[in-house]
């Protein structure tokens, strides 16, 4: 590894990767920083044939370029294309400012894209085995599922146990119900579970006709009943909840009185 001034037009980013999480008054910060001071710390990248793939700085790379800058100071490895996918995971992780969503979408670029391991990836990242197999179990996961990562509505934990559901329709359906209901990770292991015993009691039982009752739910404004699968949850404040609830009432009061016997 050696510091270089090199040219910005030949540095690729790569489109799979981890990025710091920087804020609106951290990116101020950084961009008044660099021109109070200029850049104190060189970018870090690796050279792959004529490019230079970014693995750290890409807000400084961006403040540069922002800034009308044609050169940078950078930190250059010599290697491949999975040696700076390894080196940005590592660096980037290790800061704890990551989106965990991202570090999902890296291991599992190393491993169907570059053909990596699942031991060569535990080696080289020092992430664990159990923490590499939840992060690799979560990249089949429903994009609805990497999506609640992005938002931080879910962890890690949370994500795998929703991906251990076998159908991405089941998952698709749990995580909506997350947004709902706040579940904490043991609750979701659980539900999972009892959803995973009751497939496998479904699949060994002898082959018989089986009829499907579904269940109903009394609408708690206007008190009529319906299947269960057509009740909503949704996030309303109390203003707007009033709002509901006093619409329902007017309405079924006015069904009330247009059933009664005219005088």
């Amino acid at each position: 590894m050696n510091v270089q001034r090199i040219p910005v037009s030949k540095i690729r980013v790569p489109e799979t990767r981890v990025t710091a999480v920087y804020d609106e008054e951290l990116t101020k910060l950084l961009k008044d920083t660099m021109q109070a001071a200029g850049m104190i710390q060189p970018i870090v990248v690796v050279k792959v044939g004529e490019e230079y793939h970014l693995v750290d700085g890409l807000h400084r790379l961006q403040q540069t370029i922002t800034a009308g800058g044609t050169e940078i100071d950078a930190a250059v490895y010599e290697g491949e294309a999975k040696t700076a996918l390894l080196l940005n995971l590592v660096t980037n992780h290790t800061r704890g400012k990551t989106r965990a969503s991202e570090l999902v979408r890296v291991i599992a670029a190393l491993t169907n894209d570059y053909g990596m391991s699942f031991g060569e990836v535990v080696e080289r990242t020092g992430f664990g085995r159990d923490y590499t197999e939840k992060l690799l179990k979560v990249s089949s996961a429903h994009p609805e599922v990497l999506d609640l990562l992005d938002r931080e509505i879910i962890g890690i934990s949370a994500a795998y146990e929703v991906s251990r559901l076998p159908d991405q329709i089941q998952q698709q359906e749990f995580v909506r119900t997350l947004q709902v209901y706040r579940m904490t990770v043991p609750q979701i292991r659980e539900y999972v579970d009892k959803v995973l015993a009751a497939m496998q009691e479904i699949k060994s039982a002898p082959a018989q006709i089986r009829v499907s009752v579904i269940p109903r739910q009394q609408c708690q404004c206007c008190n009529d009943e319906f299947d269960a699968q057509h009740v909503r949850g949704i996030m309303l404040c109390p203003d707007c909840f009033g709002e509901v609830f006093r619409l329902a009432r007017d309405k079924t009061a006015a069904r009330k009185k247009a059933q009664q016997p005219a005088a």
